[in-house]
């Protein structure tokens, strides 16, 4: 008689426990990037934003440093803004002729996986 009880009971308590760790687990990997970090925004323009989306990590050197905040169409183009690290420096390059800089920040495309994914690849560019 009491087995009867207890099997089911047993059941019951590993669902409920599997049933919070989902919970636990999807309240971690919904929260923002960066929450109690310093960071600051940038914005790319890009023609083709295809394969990225809202929350797409930002890399250099395949360490995240940042994610994709927000992705809007301004005339023609892809406007991509990324919110990145404090810590990391972004340079303008080295001045040649009027206005033009050579070896500064750039952000590239790159894709992730066979999936299809995108991230943003950051080069931060020479002082």
């Amino acid at each position: 008689m009491l087995k009867r009880f207890f099997t089911p009971f047993k059941v019951g308590l590993v669902f409920l426990a599997g049933i919070i760790a989902a919970v636990v687990m999807i309240g971690r990997l919904g929260s923002r990037w960066g929450d109690g970090e310093a960071t600051y925004v940038l914005h790319a323009y890009f023609n083709d934003a295809t394969g990225l989306a809202k929350s797409s990590q930002v890399r250099i050197a395949g360490i995240q440093v940042g994610e994709i905040e927000e992705i809007k169409l301004v005339e023609s183009r892809a406007r991509i803004t990324v919110r990145i690290r404090s810590d990391i420096e972004m340079f303008e390059g080295v001045p040649e002729t009027a206005g033009v800089y050579r070896d500064g920040a750039t952000i590239s495309k790159k894709l992730s996986g066979i999936l299809g994914d995108y991230y943003l690849e950051l080069t931060p560019g020479l002082q």
